[in-house]
């Protein structure tokens, strides 16, 4: 297993054990914390942009998009 995999399956683990602890609000908080992290961090060129930051870019916009229609939805 390659070091990205191995990552990206911490990342997962550590996913379920804090997501009863904070709720499903605290993910959506903590997903957005990594996205605008991964765009500072691009942005000042601290780190490359290897395929794992981009990864987690985009799927914690994808489930920010999603969360914030439902959101409005309810309302």
């Amino acid at each position: 297993m390659n070091f990205e995999m191995e990552g990206l399956m911490q990342g997962l683990k550590i996913l379920v054990v804090i997501c009863p602890l904070v709720g499903i609000y605290g993910i959506f908080v903590l997903l957005r914390f990594f996205y605008y992290t991964a765009n500072v961090a691009e942005s000042a060129n601290t780190i490359e942009s290897d395929s794992l930051t981009e990864y987690l870019r985009q799927s914690s916009s994808i489930i920010l998009v999603m969360y914030y229609k439902l959101n409005c939805l309810s309302i």
